[in-house]
Parts: structure tokens; C-alpha cells; sequence
């Protein structure tokens, strides 16, 4: 669990499976404010409530996990080399 705790909870598990079937996907940001908002799309994508929607294939999911991690990595050297020259935001 990414964000430390089940995406719906109920009193009981027919609860749990109701709001499995009928409520929207929280954005795990809205949980854990921390998690990067594209790694948010790529779960969100892969709990589509429409199964059409999801990631056809384990494949699919790991080029998108992967595509991510880049983004994910790059944008955090820029945010260190920012820091490091002293213009990021805590500088």
C-alpha cells in the first residue's frame, strides 16, 4: 500500500466492496502528500474502475513505471542541483 492504508474502508467488508464498486479512486496525493502525482496517475490507471482502461498487460504497466521513474529522477536532480547552487524554493 503506497499510501499506508487501504484506498476504502468500511465497517465491514460489504462496505469495502461496495465502495470498491461505486466510489471514485481518491488521489493517493489526498492520503500522503509526499507521493509524486504522476506515480498518483500511473495507480490511478491501474485501478480503473473500467477494466477496458487499466493497463492491458504487465508489460504495459512496467514501460509506464518506467517512464515515470525517469521523469521522477530527472526532476529530482534538477531540484538538488537548484538547491545546491541556492535558488531552490529552500534556499
Amino acid at each position: 500500500m503506497v499510501t499506508g492504508r487501504p484506498p476504502y474502508m468500511g465497517k465491514d467488508s460489504k462496505e469495502v466492496m461496495n465502495k470498491h464498486l461505486r466510489e471514485p479512486l481518491r488521489c493517493p496525493t489526498e492520503l500522503k502528500d509526499s507521493l509524486d502525482h504522476g506515480l498518483c496517475e500511473v495507480l490511478r490507471h491501474m485501478m480503473d474502475k473500467d477494466p477496458a482502461r487499466r493497463f492491458p498487460d504487465c508489460r504495459s504497466l512496467l514501460a509506464e513505471l518506467r517512464a515515470w521513474k525517469s521523469v521522477f529522477t530527472l526532476r529530482r536532480a534538477e531540484g538538488d542541483s537548484r538547491r545546491a547552487r541556492g535558488s531552490g524554493p529552500s534556499a
